[in-house]
């Protein structure tokens, strides 16, 4: 089987989030789903851009060996503090210091149903 070392890459950047307001019944949410099959964990980064203000950028954030985590892009807790506010365009950029692989899911609930779109990170290196 693999060395342990793990698959994917170090940075990857999601160009279209947008947090949006309010749903019906669950609350519209985002979230980036990150995959470490390496042996040892991985600290990623997670920085924000915007249009119209400087970057925000997160503490680091462990993700276990072996693991698979969901980061909810509305919860600062989970997010090593960086809070994206809702109803603003903005992109992601996440860094980690060993191969993991990225993903990014919306779901929007404002329009009385359920849409919801998911797409892998580009890999920037």
């Amino acid at each position: 089987m693999g060395s342990g070392a793990g698959e994917g890459a170090c940075v990857f950047l999601i160009p279209d989030g947008y947090l949006p307001e309010g749903g019906t019944g669950i609350e519209s949410h985002e979230a980036i789903c990150v995959l470490n099959t390496a042996h040892e964990d991985a600290r990623i980064v997670v920085t924000a851009y915007y249009a119209d203000r400087p970057p925000q950028r997160s503490a680091p954030i462990t993700v276990p060996g072996e693991r698979d985590v969901h980061l909810h892009l509305d919860a600062p807790a989970e997010l090593g503090g960086l809070a994206i506010p809702r109803e603003t365009p903005y992109g992601l950029r996440v860094e980690s210091d060993r191969p993991v692989v990225v993903q990014h899911s919306r779901m929007d609930t404002r329009l009385g149903g359920m849409a919801l779109f998911t797409t892998m990170g580009f890999v920037a290196r």
